[in-house]
């Protein structure tokens, strides 16, 4: 009996690790790690992780962005350790001569809410909100 559910238990995660291999990209793989650590708290393993996902495409800005927005679900000390992290990581990075990229800044929407009518309520005229301060 114990034999038949190692076998299932190891089919399971097989499966599992294909299915995720076979329909995730490579960066989207190194930020669900990364997001996992984060959200144990496992830092010891954050870090190399971290590493690993900058050699494999992603930049940093899409790392603290994921860190950052992971604050409500992790908890803020977490993410602010996380953070960290990733500060150490950069500074060791830079003393090993390797090249990080920064990745592209967020910047907001210019054109959010005006005439797509996304803040249009059913009592507003389209000319009140072209008028509004985006």
């Amino acid at each position: 009996m114990i034999k038949k559910l190692f076998i299932l238990i190891f089919i399971m995660v097989t499966a599992s690790n294909s299915f995720a291999a076979k329909n995730l990209t490579a960066r989207q793989l190194h930020l669900a790690t990364l997001a996992s650590l984060e959200a144990r708290g496992d830092l010891n393993r954050l870090a190399p992780a971290i590493d690993e996902a900058l050699d494999g495409g992603v930049t940093i800005n899409e790392i603290k962005e994921a860190f950052s927005q992971l604050y409500a679900y992790t908890g803020f000390p977490r993410s602010l350790n996380a953070l960290g992290v990733l500060s150490k990581t950069l500074e060791a990075r830079k003393a090993a001569g390797k090249r990080n990229g920064e990745g592209k800044a967020w910047e907001r929407l210019k054109e959010l809410g005006r005439r797509t009518g996304c803040l249009q309520s059913r009592s507003e005229e389209p000319d009140e909100i072209e008028r509004m301060p985006v």
